[in-house]
């Protein structure tokens, strides 16, 4: 089967957001991509080629941190995914889902609560939504998110002096667990999945050494009424289509474990394209 897939930027001035869009010939469904803290669009240009790669349509947006978006992660409108779903829906295509990934996955959450996804893919979900980060990537005291615009409830770090440099020399890796051991989280904070109705396929690791994951999962999954969690033992928080080199450097697991990684991710990709496809 020959696979023959169109690469086309989005402008801002013609859609109202910027993008990079994978299509082809096929209507059938698109993913909508985007990532977390890093802003930009680079991680989630890299998930929308794997897509691409499996002739599934994608488009690949960034939300911060990247022309005509906020330059910080704080009072981001749910308002933005939705007119991009709305956007897609104008195209004719029949299925629009998700794939977020880390922080991105409040914001997919939060947009599924409000508009009509058919699926979503959450890699390394949360399932409150926590503050925003200023653009030094600084705690802000407000929140990531809002809607109708009113910001949206959130759970304060509780750790004002925290250093990543410290934390990378003790344990060797990128570990900002510590940051994300909450005591108590906010009540009005946690994401209400009461509407959400369309299949959800959780990814989560053992072994994320960002944010408890895994058990951010477990609960996402006992409250969704249409949900699958597949979880890993050893790949990093950083649960993306390829390794990388800078992956390797940040992450024990990435660069001591290659093979045991390497099959997990394999094990990761086709189950999204299995889910996907079905």
């Amino acid at each position: 089967m020959v696979i023959i897939v169109i690469k086309e930027k989005i402008n801002e001035k013609n859609a109202g957001f910027n993008g990079i869009m994978y299509k082809n010939d096929s209507k059938d469904k698109i993913v909508l991509v985007f990532t977390g803290i890093d802003g930009g669009i680079c991680y989630a240009n890299k998930i929308a080629k794997f897509y691409a790669k499996n002739n599934i349509p994608a488009l690949a947006i960034p939300y911060f941190n990247y022309k005509g978006t906020p330059k910080a992660l704080i009072h981001i409108p749910i308002e933005y995914i939705i007119n991009v779903v709305k956007y897609l829906r104008d195209l004719g295509y029949k299925k629009i889902g998700i794939d977020a990934f880390s922080k991105g996955t409040e914001l997919a959450l939060n947009v599924a609560r409000i508009t009509c996804l058919d699926f979503q893919i959450l890699r390394a979900p949360s399932y409150f939504n926590a503050e925003g980060l200023d653009e030094k990537k600084v705690h802000a005291n407000k929140g990531c998110w809002s809607y109708q615009g009113k910001e949206l409830e959130y759970t304060k770090y509780e750790i004002d002096n925290f250093s990543v440099i410290k934390e990378f020399i003790k344990h060797k890796e990128y570990n900002i667990l510590k940051l994300h051991q909450y005591e108590r989280i906010n009540d009005k904070s946690i994401i209400d999945t009461s509407n959400i109705y369309n299949p959800v396929l959780l990814l989560s690791s053992k072994n994320d050494k960002v944010w408890p994951a895994y058990n951010a999962a477990l609960i996402l999954d006992s409250k969704l009424s249409n949900s699958i969690h597949i979880s890993f033992d050893h790949l990093s928080h950083f649960l993306l289509p390829e390794s990388s080199f800078k992956l390797k450097l940040i992450n024990k697991s990435e660069r001591r474990l290659k093979k045991n990684c390497k099959i997990e991710r394999r094990i990761m990709n086709n189950s999204i394209i299995k889910f996907i496809n079905n």
